[in-house]
């Protein structure tokens, strides 16, 4: 069974958080940063990042909207993004269900909120 966790982009300070808990009927979510030090701030202004309950070649978890490179057998690199569609993870070069196989070859390079640019 996967753990269900997230990671949260801070909208308004531009920051990724590891989230703690998170209190649905009050709209709180509790985070922490590298420092362990823990913060409250208003589910709304985050945009949660589940984990995928996967990990790449150096058993970095996957989170949606993690950017990853993958190369393929040929050796051509393809960097892509983690995007949930239809019920699963796709890889999003090639709606690929994202599975064990096809991700313990990738590696975890960014995320789209801190390294947008990797992927345009």
């Amino acid at each position: 069974m996967r753990s269900i966790k997230f990671r949260a982009w801070d909208t308004i300070e531009k920051e990724m958080w590891t989230v703690v808990g998170i209190e649905w009927h009050t709209d709180t979510v509790y985070l922490r940063d590298d420092t362990h030090c823990v913060q409250e701030r208003m589910l709304h202004k985050m945009t949660l990042m589940p984990f995928t309950g996967l990990y790449d070649k150096n058993g970095t978890e996957i989170y949606e909207g993690d950017i990853v490179k993958l190369v393929n057998k040929d050796g051509i690199k393809h960097i892509t993004e983690i995007k949930w569609h239809n019920g699963r993870y796709v890889i999003d070069t090639w709606m690929m269900f994202a599975d064990t196989l096809v991700l313990h070859k990738c590696e975890v390079i960014g995320n789209i909120y801190e390294n947008s640019e990797l992927i345009q």
